[in-house]
């Protein structure tokens, strides 16, 4: 299925993004990112999705992509700490 992204806010001395993607037919998303330095080089991320469903199809892809949500947050962190600590060892990602 192909998905149109679109990038709605990006600003970067307020750390907040947000994101958009349509799927024909079936569902549109708002993806609304916000990172918040704590202490040493700790940041907390703050991620909400908003889904609304098109068609009665779009229900049940939203029901279960939220579903899947609840299990992402650890996938996430641990790509990200994988990006960081390669990039400590690459200079090229530096």
């Amino acid at each position: 299925m192909k998905a149109v992204w679109v990038n709605t806010l990006f600003d970067v001395e307020s750390r907040h993004f947000q994101y958009v993607y349509f799927l024909p037919d079936l569902m549109v998303t708002v993806i609304d990112v916000r990172f918040a330095s704590m202490f040493g080089n700790l940041t907390e991320v703050n991620v909400v999705y908003t889904r609304t469903a098109l068609t009665p199809e779009g229900n049940q892809h939203v029901t279960a992509m939220n579903e899947e949500d609840k299990t992402a947050g650890k996938e996430w962190q641990q790509a990200i700490d994988d990006y960081l600590a390669a990039s400590r060892s690459d200079p090229i990602r530096k």
